[in-house]
């Protein structure tokens, strides 16, 4: 199984060097006790979409990018960052791993294009404005450009106009359909972290995620959450994490050893 964590922002080098060490001690000791799971960092150079035009929105392309390297380096990490345009991708797509389109930007054509020329894994969250049937047409942009892509279809949930998110599992289902539709290359995921209103939702909301036998889980984490420039509500403490994650593995486990990963059959 996959995780995207870190912090929502690049906030400095010391705190991304210090997720990034936690983050690869929990990965090898999850894998010494026999789980097969792969920790990416993530953490965006900059957040374009922030609501306050007073907002921390993080540090320059060339900084972040510079950072996320040390990071990938030091620690054997894949890394993840949100891109806003075709110029962010040209300036830090060879930089990183797994480049993340926002939901807001999932339909921007040339964006998803630019990132699907790249070669790296593309990330696509679903719009909190979109249905998964025009998620579809989003992942097509990708495999128009280069059919053997690695793209994570990421959930988020809808919006209904109260500034509330919420996460619908038959969605899920509709993305695991994609997925036999258009191959193995193609991974489900959950943003358990955005659709939450703190820790106890983040914990319901991966538990059933995992349970019905998703490829990716995204949480945003940080060391010390109540002192965090972005996010830090939605930020799961980094002190606790290793057991989190560590539940979610076992469950996982259980999940594939029932064979109720992925549906059937892709007729709806």
């Amino acid at each position: 199984m996959k995780f995207i964590i870190g912090p929502c922002v690049i906030e400095s080098g010391s705190i991304a060097h210090e997720t990034g060490k936690e983050l690869r001690d929990i990965e090898d000791r999850l894998k010494l006790e026999g789980f097969d799971v792969e920790i990416i960092y993530k953490s965006s150079f900059k957040k374009a979409n922030r609501t306050s035009g007073d907002a921390y929105r993080g540090v320059t392309c060339l900084e972040g990018m510079g950072i996320l390297e040390e990071v990938s380096s030091e620690y054997s990490l894949k890394v993840t960052s949100d891109v806003h345009s075709v110029e962010d991708i040209n300036d830090a797509g060879d930089s990183l791993d797994v480049i993340q389109i926002p939901h807001s930007l999932c339909r921007y054509t040339e964006i998803i294009e630019a990132a699907a020329k790249t070669g790296q894994t593309v990330s696509l969250k679903k719009g909190l404005f979109m249905t998964v049937d025009e998620l579809e047409e989003s992942l097509k942009k990708v495999l128009n450009i280069n059919e053997d892509a690695e793209v994570i279809l990421l959930e988020r949930g809808n919006s209904f106009g109260y500034n509330d998110q919420i996460i619908d599992f038959n969605n899920i289902n509709k993305m695991q359909h994609l997925q036999l539709k258009y191959g193995p290359n193609v991974l489900v995921g959950v943003d358990v972290s955005h659709s939450s209103s703190g820790i106890d939702s983040m914990h319901s909301l991966a538990f059933a995620a995992v349970a019905q036998g998703i490829d990716v889980l995204f949480l945003e984490s940080h060391p010390r959450p109540s002192e965090a420039l972005c996010d830090g509500k939605r930020s799961y403490p980094m002190d606790r994490l290793e057991e989190f994650l560590r539940k979610l593995c076992h469950l996982d486990n259980t999940v594939r050893r029932l064979d109720r990963v992925k549906p059937k059959s892709c007729c709806l």
